[in-house]
């Protein structure tokens, strides 16, 4: 049986606002479409569009200039944020041995796409299983254009009856892994903020409870469009604003969470099990924007080929 995961995995936001005001789709629209024209010129089924990113000002964060390096972010088990699938999956592979597939010990990567895009199937998930399933590990990859990387990472680990360990003992390897000061959230919840360079930063003061439950963009599921309810829209800064206040700050969240239990023979309490997510949040936000611009293109170039398609028949003789 898999261990239940304490923390929020959602994968897909809610959108409360309603400031979609159709003057402003209609600048918007014309914006994303000269936006992402590059992307879709001469782009076959089969190709990747050059990367972008968001405009300046939106609160979604540039990409560092020298690019990010994911040696210098968090990782588990050596597995680290900004890694692609390719280079995941040996490591995966030698961590989680056996044949794959679905509740089956092994590495089971999952392929998603853009429903309405011309684009192939990229790998949006990964789960490891462990022989006993008491150990399992979840990776999340951004989508195209941008290159798929890692934003989302998470392990879920059970701890054998018996060989429970004290919280002393775990929370001091957690900040020898991950840092000498974590933000406290609950007794066993623990919280490391990074730059996108990897470097410690103080956590997001305002965020106390969204970086408990930080969601995620990056599909996990084909999908029409990042935005709710099927719409394929331009984003305005409404939807930005929304992402930006379900996330932990942008930049990289650690979560540790501890399940702490009462052994039964008047000893301190231990862990049964534990669960750390790692998350990256710029990056998110960056190819979360760039992909709904590029949805919207594709979409719009469609459009234009249906019409153009309708033209080119020949009326026959009436």
């Amino acid at each position: 049986m898999k261990i239940p995961v304490p923390l929020s995995q959602v994968k897909s936001c809610r959108r409360s606002e309603k400031m979609h005001i159709p003057a402003m789709r209609a600048m918007k629209l014309f914006v994303t479409l000269a936006f992402a024209a590059a992307s879709l010129a001469g782009v076959s089924a089969n190709a990747q569009a050059p990367a972008s990113t968001a405009p300046v000002g939106s609160g979604i964060p540039a990409a560092p200039a020298e690019g990010i390096d994911p040696s210098t972010l968090p990782d588990i088990q050596g597995i680290h944020l900004g890694m692609m699938a390719q280079d995941m999956l040996p490591k995966l592979a030698a961590l989680y041995p056996g044949k794959g597939g679905p509740s089956q010990a092994g590495v089971n990567p999952v392929n998603v796409r853009y429903i309405q895009a011309p684009n192939r199937p990229w790998i949006g998930d990964i789960y490891g299983t462990g022989s006993t399933t008491s150990d399992s590990f979840t990776a999340t990859f951004t989508g195209p254009p941008n290159k798929q990387v890692a934003v989302y990472l998470m392990r879920a680990l059970g701890f054998q009856s018996g060989r429970y360990p004290l919280p002393d003992a775990l929370i001091a390897a957690l900040k020898q892994k991950y840092g000498p000061n974590p933000t406290m959230k609950q007794p066993a919840v623990l919280c490391w903020a990074y730059d996108e360079q990897g470097h410690p930063v103080a956590m997001p003061v305002s965020k106390t409870t969204s970086c408990a439950t930080n969601q995620l963009l990056a599909p996990v599921n084909s999908i029409n469009t990042y935005l709710p309810g099927g719409a394929i829209l331009p984003m305005v800064q409404a939807d930005v604003n929304h992402w930006l206040a379900m996330k932990c700050g942008t930049g990289v969240i650690v979560v540790a969470s501890l399940n702490l239990t009462n052994p039964g023979n008047g000893g301190p309490l231990v862990v049964a099990s534990m669960v750390v997510t790692i998350i990256e949040n710029g990056e998110d936000l960056r190819d979360a924007f760039v992909g709904q611009s590029y949805i919207v293109a594709a979409a719009a170039a469609a459009r234009q080929q249906q019409l153009k398609n309708a033209q080119q028949q020949k009326v026959g003789p009436l």
